[in-house]
């Protein structure tokens, strides 16, 4: 089979472009967030990683890569997603590639109720403290449920996160707030909560004093 020297630049050129397969979803920003038109239904979860389009190839149908994002919260048909530094240049946002290997999750992480709110999954129960001052801030996890937390990720309001091992039941764990550092974009959002993503599920806990 004869390959003219055009279509072989052109498959040259497929990785770099970002010609990977993957269902295309829309992206668009809400104040300073980020969010994809897909949720647990076309598989994400958090800690999913998307890929983040650019410019269309001329009337191809395809897009240039402009990054890649990180699902940081999921409902059914919605993520909310930290852009990585290539994709924050982006001018616009308006399409995400979803990786091929996505598959149904076996439950959405977070519910988009009326309210909006987080609901912790089954397994998932405990309740976060904060004191101190500045950046001698302390907060305090504790682990209300019967069964141990692992592999868990501990996010602040602002995206700033730490990355928790283990917690067994019944046990607590107090984490400095400089121990944090910051993900992606950077919400201007008070500090009043802790979302907490683990292998066993999501919850977000309201700080009491």
């Amino acid at each position: 089979m004869k390959v003219n020297a055009l279509s072989f630049f052109g498959l040259l050129l497929l990785p770099a472009l970002g010609f990977a397969e993957g269902t295309v979803v829309d992206a668009f920003k809400d104040k300073s967030e980020y969010f994809v038109k897909a949720g647990t239904k076309q598989g994400l979860k958090v800690g999913s990683e998307v890929v983040i389009l650019g410019d269309q190839i001329g009337d191809s149908g395809e897009y240039r890569t402009a990054g890649k994002a990180t699902v940081l919260e999921v409902w059914e048909s919605l993520s909310r997603v930290s852009l990585d530094e290539e994709a924050a240049k982006a001018k616009e946002i308006k399409h995400a590639r979803l990786a091929k290997s996505a598959a149904p999750a076996s439950r959405p992480t977070t519910n988009a109720g009326s309210g909006g709110t987080s609901a912790p999954a089954p397994g998932l129960k405990g309740h976060a403290t904060i004191n101190g001052i500045g950046p001698a801030k302390r907060i305090s996890l504790t682990n209300d449920g019967k069964g141990d937390w692992s592999k868990c990720d501990v996010r602040l309001p602002d995206n700033r996160h730490y990355q928790l091992p283990a917690l067994k039941a019944g046990d607590s764990e107090g984490i400095s707030l400089p121990h944090f550092t910051q993900d992606g974009t950077a919400y201007d959002k008070p500090l009043d909560s802790v979302t907490v993503n683990c292998a066993e599920g999501s919850a977000r806990f309201n700080f009491s004093m």
